[in-house]
């Protein structure tokens, strides 16, 4: 699924984009003792002039997504939870066929047993969609008279040892994650899968606020189903990551990872991928009220559609500058190089986002964003373009 502007990537962006400088806060109430409660509402209005993400004939539509969020908290540092619910409904007024009705549950718990011992664990629910002509219709957007909608489920367990303090921590963890598509069912329930992974970090502390990691990862995926003509896309993954963390350091805040990935098929007709591979996140702070957040990644990944693997080489820049107490501008760029194996098909996206955000009360805050998003592949279908405008009012108690 290619991840251009939609209203579903508009609220995400609009809800986890808070600025060095921003004044909105919104408040929470007790509805008992250590439970607080803490409502928001955002409503976005907004213009897509290529709901489908079509090479040609694109359609465009005016689109209004109501999305209230509920949040629940209890607890204190050695011992709390989190709950909380996200509900998105969009409706787009010359394009019904790009209607959706998403959910999203998370939850987490975090218990310290001892000054040396650790659970936390956490499990999400999210019943959303493909935007038409992303993921498993891309390509075909227009020949679809609604979007694709899929469950996902991630449930973890992560255990650490070791006092904060201390030369070495480690964290074991246990994860599942499943995708189950839920309409277009003669396409979709051969990309179905549930994924086991295990793995640990071993951290090498140096300073107060900078540790060197080891990574260690296996992960086993299954696909429900194969299709008739296609091989299995059963898998292993191993990953091998050496990389350092460092927290408010200065002006700096970051986790760089980089290593090696070993991805072997089940099925001997499938090519293995085995190389190079890194994960890049880190925000530099110049000036209290300025920050810039760098992200960049490479990885081995299954295709949506057709192919044996994809390798994915990413890169986003974002710039979040206060002008004042109330006002923000924010600009960003990403790029993601998609080379097929097993297919003969490369693809180039570009997007570019210029956001101004303005904050009214510490309860009320405005966001108006413009994103330009162009895909270039060397199958002419799959290349497009998109221009795509979005206001968002975002009010809490």
């Amino acid at each position: 699924m290619r991840l251009g502007i939609t209203p579903a990537l508009a609220l995400s962006l609009a809800f986890c984009s808070i600025s060095a400088t921003a004044d909105y806060q919104p408040a929470s109430f007790d509805i008992a003792e250590g439970l607080k409660f803490q409502p928001q509402l955002s409503i976005i209005n907004g213009y897509d002039d290529n709901t489908a993400h079509s090479a040609n004939d694109e359609v465009d539509s005016w689109f209004t997504v109501v999305n209230p969020q509920l949040s629940l908290k209890a607890g204190d540092p050695l011992s709390h939870f989190a709950l909380s619910y996200q509900l998105n409904h969009a409706r787009y007024h010359s394009s019904d066929e790009d209607d959706y009705t998403d959910h999203k549950f998370t939850s987490k718990w975090h218990h310290e047993l001892t000054s040396q011992h650790r659970l936390t664990l956490n499990y999400d629910y999210i019943r959303d969609h493909e935007d038409r002509g992303t993921g498993i219709s891309e390509g075909q957007g227009n020949s679809l008279d609604e979007v694709v909608e899929r469950e996902l489920r991630n449930a973890s367990l992560v255990y650490g040892f070791g006092v904060s303090d201390a030369r070495f921590n480690v964290d074991l963890r246990l994860v599942y994650d499943s995708k189950e598509y839920r309409n277009y069912r003669q396409q979709s329930m051969f990309r179905d899968f549930d994924t086991v992974t295990g793995g640990s970090t071993l951290y090498w502390r140096l300073g107060p606020k900078t540790s060197l990691l080891l990574d260690l990862s296996r992960s086993e995926t299954e696909y429900d189903r194969q299709a008739s003509g296609e091989s299995n896309r059963d898998s292993t993954d191993q990953t091998y990551h050496l990389g350092v963390r460092w927290q408010a350091t200065g002006k700096t805040t970051g986790i760089v990872k980089l290593g090696y990935s070993d991805r072997d098929y089940d099925d001997a007709a499938r090519a293995d991928f085995s190389g190079l591979t890194w994960s890049v996140g880190a925000e530099w702070l110049p000036k209290s009220y300025s920050k810039f957040i760098i992200e960049s990644g490479r990885r081995a990944k299954d295709p949506d559609t057709l192919g044996d693997y994809v390798k994915e080489t990413n890169a986003a820049l974002r710039w979040e500058h206060g002008w004042s107490e109330r006002l923000t501008t924010i600009i960003g760029a990403k790029y993601i190089d998609e080379e097929f194996t097993g297919l003969d098909r490369d693809d180039d996206y570009v997007a570019g986002q210029l956001g101004l955000r303005y904050d009214w009360r510490r309860w009320l805050r405005t966001d108006l964003n413009y994103q330009y998003s162009d895909q270039d592949s060397n199958i002419d279908s799959l290349s497009y373009d998109k221009s795509t405008y979005w206001l968002t009012l975002r009010a809490a108690l």
